[in-house]
């Protein structure tokens, strides 16, 4: 779709419907917890909230990604979680569970 053929809608409102959005590939930015960091393996992590403004411990663990690249391109799986905290530290201890007490899912 053009810019052109999107109609000038600047004195409506307008409601989307999210089924629309899903059908045609976009996807909203919903605020909750996602991180990604480096831990005590040198392999990379990503933690992110299940739900809209769920925050860590509402959070699934995601891993071992063999880098940065690798876990950012995962969370590309996921809606926009509308941020995202990185710590390339490596001193996080590796994860042995989520913290919401669920398993690491293997990507």
């Amino acid at each position: 779709m053009k810019r052109s053929d999107i109609p000038d809608i600047s004195e409506e409102t307008v409601q989307i419907d999210p089924r629309a959005m899903e059908l045609a590939g976009l996807s909203e930015s919903v605020s909750r917890h996602c991180a990604i960091y480096k831990a005590k393996d040198r392999k990379w992590y990503l933690e992110l909230a299940n739900k809209e403004y769920g925050e860590y411990e509402d959070s699934t663990t995601y891993g071992p990604f063999s880098s940065e690249d690798d876990a950012e391109n995962y969370l590309r799986n996921f809606s926009n979680p509308g941020g995202l905290w990185t710590d390339n530290s490596g001193k996080r201890p590796k994860p042995k569970k989520s913290p919401n007490g669920r398993p690491v899912v293997r990507p």
